[in-house]
């Protein structure tokens, strides 16, 4: 089989490796709102909302991002809730080290507060990193995913908060948690972009137990944020944005994605 290596996720994460290669010193702010403009553009499941900036002391994410879905549960309506932070490397070979471990304020480091806010409120999310670089990372091991794009230019990687801090503790180079612990964005448009996503929730996101951040919409509607539980209600695939709310105040977040999958 012929794999063909072109789509969205190669366009968007290449697109970043060539603006941190022109740019060094863009924001990952910057990065971040541009990433989502482009999968809203091309994306038919893909809806977000940018609120204004909050604070990020206390939770240490950017973003709260839900996936709808309602295969993998017999056809009942339900959303896994995941907890985002970007992260830009740095000049030092070890920056994710000093950025996300060893730099601290009176909440504790950076991955402690995103790892810790997922799991403290009634509606517990997954973790997740994504991570922008235009590093060039060590080679995968020879079963990774990763060697399907060993060839592709990547500046967006994955990666589950939980793994990458067992990682950082060991101080090690950027380059080599690029190679052996993230998923290149990349590697989306091959395996198939809704199928990856379903079949990673479906085995529990690398072995996490699914039923910690696997929420069925109807038993917990009255606990969900007013964002979503007004997208559920009023919103389907095919409508022109979002309403507004203060909810997203209460988790100090950026704002909210929603991957839809349920019309799919």
């Amino acid at each position: 089989m012929v794999v063909k290596h072109e789509g969205t996720c190669h366009r968007i994460s290449k697109g970043v490796w060539e603006w941190i290669n022109e740019q060094s010193d863009v924001y990952e702010e910057t990065l971040t709102d541009w990433i989502l403009r482009e999968l809203k553009k091309q994306c038919s499941f893909f809806y977000y909302e940018k609120f204004t900036r909050a604070k990020e002391a206390r939770n240490g994410a950017d973003w709260d991002c839900w996936v709808l879905d309602n295969v993998l549960k017999q056809n009942a309506p339900h959303g896994y809730h995941i907890r985002v932070q970007a992260k830009k490397t740095g000049k030092q070979s070890n920056s994710l080290f000093k950025g996300i471990i060893q730099r601290k304020n009176r909440y504790g480091s950076q991955i402690e507060r995103l790892i810790n806010s997922s799991n403290i409120d009634k509606l517990p999310a997954l973790p997740l990193y994504a991570i922008y670089s235009a590093l060039q990372p060590d080679n995968p091991a020879r079963e990774s995913v990763n060697n399907l794009c060993m060839k592709c230019d990547n500046g967006v990687y994955l990666a589950l908060a939980d793994d990458l801090r067992q990682s950082l503790l060991k101080n090690v180079q950027d380059k080599h948690v690029l190679g052996s612990l993230c998923y290149k964005l990349s590697v989306l448009d091959i395996l198939d972009i809704l199928g990856i996503v379903r079949i990673m929730l479906a085995n529990c996101m690398l072995g996490y137990d699914k039923n910690l951040f696997c929420h069925d919409l109807i038993e917990k509607q009255a606990l969900l944020p007013d964002y979503l539980s007004m997208y559920v209600k009023h919103y389907s695939r095919v409508k022109d944005g979002f309403p507004c709310a203060d909810e997203s105040k209460k988790y100090s977040l950026a704002g909210f994605v929603v991957l839809d999958l349920r019309y799919l």
